[in-house]
């Protein structure tokens, strides 16, 4: 289990719904000393970890909504609150007009996830000025965990395997992560009949006028979700299954590992996607997790 703490700033002077805020200080306890953070995600139970937001920072990176210092998917879901659900105003407001208007837009906010996600959209120039700004103090930290669901062993061909996301309370709104294959292929990634599905869907999953994106990439896969634009929604707690993944490894003779992980590093058109959660604005980075798969020839 890995624990990181730090005291929090003086409040800012817009803040994120204040239910949700009790909802994530409820949620900072450790976990049970057999807590395998980031570990085998074949093994039983969720695992998780006391996960920080990073610090404020003071450094400048076009697209960085909610001032840590990175551009990522944590940057959306900010967005998304500010425009609808009253959350906090972006730190440099520069940064972040993709219209170059002066103003901040659902259309800003739609050109950031594009950029990011598919590169669809151009970033802006950034003059190194500041006109409009807004202090984001330190978050809270939660417990999340992300892993791989797979089984332990397979024979040749193709197996199913999930993406989960654990929380201690619900409070998660979207998420993005990079799944390397090595030793396997993963030929197909959706969201299908998971949590992340939409409502609409059959089965129904708790997305509605979010946005959602899966792509095989050449490494593996990518994906990116948020639950809703313009609504309150979560994830439940507890632990998710996000996407499933349909992989496929070689015949060889003997055993072979296939080994599946979540985190960072693989892009489809965009930017490369880090292992993101993001909950009221803040971006959280759960610890990086490998399910192991020995495939053996009958």
């Amino acid at each position: 289990m890995t624990v990181s703490r730090r005291v929090v700033a003086s409040i800012a002077e817009l803040t994120t719904p204040l239910i949700l805020l009790t909802a994530l200080w409820g949620c900072s306890s450790p976990t049970s000393p057999d807590a395998d953070a980031g570990g085998d995600a074949t093994a039983d139970g969720p695992s998780t970890s006391v996960v920080c937001a990073p610090a404020p920072s003071t450094t400048r990176v076009v697209g960085d909504f909610n001032s840590d210092g990175a551009w990522d998917f944590a940057d959306s879901v900010a967005f998304s609150n500010f425009l609808f659900r009253g959350g906090h105003a972006a730190g440099c407001q520069a940064l972040v007009d993709f219209r170059v208007d002066g103003h901040l837009e659902i259309d800003d906010a739609s050109a950031l996830r594009g950029a990011l996600v598919s590169g669809i959209y151009p970033a802006p120039g950034f003059s190194g000025r500041c006109v409009a700004m807004s202090a984001w103090t330190d978050g809270p930290c939660v417990e999340l965990g992300a892993a791989v669901r797979a089984p332990a062993q397979a024979p040749p061909g193709r197996f199913d395997a999930q993406l989960t996301l654990t929380s201690r309370a619900a409070i998660v709104q979207g998420w993005s992560a990079s799944i390397r294959a090595t030793g396997c292929r993963i030929v197909a990634i959706t969201t299908a009949a998971t949590a992340a599905a939409d409502v609409s869907d059959a089965p129904p999953g708790l997305r509605h006028l979010g946005s959602s994106v899966t792509q095989l990439t050449a490494e593996g896969a990518v994906v990116a979700t948020e639950l809703s634009l313009s609504e309150d929604r979560t994830l439940p707690s507890g632990e998710s299954t996000v996407a499933t993944l349909t992989v496929e490894a070689p015949a060889a003779a003997g055993c072979a590992e296939c080994a599946l992980t979540v985190g960072d590093g693989l892009r489809w058109t965009g930017r490369e996607l880090t292992l993101t959660v993001a909950a009221g604005g803040y971006g959280y980075h759960p610890p990086s997790a490998t399910s192991i798969t020995r495939v053996c020839a009958p």
